[in-house]
């Protein structure tokens, strides 16, 4: 039996959770609402599946994804038309039974799924950010499709027509790039967890995706579930620092 689980396709094993009559509802739901979020309470995999629930929290970057597919799978035989509407479900796991302490973040917590709840002090204007760029060469005109990720915007190497191949000149096309919004909050610890004497210490936390933007306002008090991340500022002209700054990228927000 401890050999079959050992090979066992973690995407079956969602989709599995996700065929439990309440998750069956809750999909078939996504269309009623017009969401594209599904919300998945930690507690109920963990009953569902231990190993699974654990697997989540140490490598949470893979197994968020096997659990996006999952519930897109399932979403395409619960309701076919809407799931090629909207492409993708992103799931959002809420309720981790234990929230971590702002102050005590570090190089362990680095890459997992956390919890951490706190005041909002701080509340960036919601910016829409390129998922997708579209660039039109100068040369041909020719439009591609560019894939964007990390800060700045990419543009492509060399034009995409055989006939053509130039290095550049590219026109970003607005028009047919694809965004998606994004917002930015200082968390601060709450009161009742500071140690006497101490400062309250502060969190960034990061938000990607319609639904989780616009819902916390400085002063509210927020359940945050996301992914530590460590990244290391860069001194123009020096180059990136060896020490690096945590940030929380949130899954969910309650």
């Amino acid at each position: 039996m401890t050999e079959e689980l050992e090979v066992i396709d973690p995407q079956e094993r969602f989709q599995e959770f996700f065929k439990t009559e309440r998750y069956r509802q809750r999909i078939s739901q996504l269309s009623v609402t017009g969401k594209t979020s599904l919300m998945v309470e930690f507690e109920e995999l963990l009953a569902f599946d231990q190993r699974l629930a654990e697997d989540l929290l140490e490598n949470p970057e893979e197994y968020l994804k096997h659990t996006n597919n999952a519930a897109y799978a399932q979403l395409q035989i619960e309701d076919q038309e809407y799931a090629e509407k909207i492409e993708t479900v992103t799931v959002r796991i809420v309720r981790l039974f234990e929230a971590e302490q702002l102050r005590k973040l570090g190089s362990d917590q680095i890459g997992k799924l956390i919890m951490v709840v706190g005041i909002v002090v701080r509340s960036s204007p919601v910016r829409p950010m390129v998922m997708q760029g579209a660039f039109k060469c100068k040369r041909c005109g020719t439009v591609m499709p560019i894939s964007q990720s990390g800060p700045f915007l990419k543009a492509p190497f060399a034009c995409g027509s055989p006939d053509c191949g130039s290095k550049g000149p590219f026109d970003f096309v607005q028009e047919e790039s694809t965004f998606i919004d994004t917002q930015e909050l200082r968390l601060q610890e709450r009161p009742e967890d500071l140690p006497p004497g101490q400062l309250p210490r502060t969190l960034h936390i990061k938000l990607v995706g319609s639904e989780i933007v616009d819902l916390a306002r400085p002063g509210d008090h927020v359940s945050v579930v996301g992914i530590v991340c460590a990244v290391a500022p860069t001194l123009p002209g020096v180059g990136k620092l060896r020490t690096f700054t945590l940030h929380v990228d949130a899954n969910s927000t309650e």
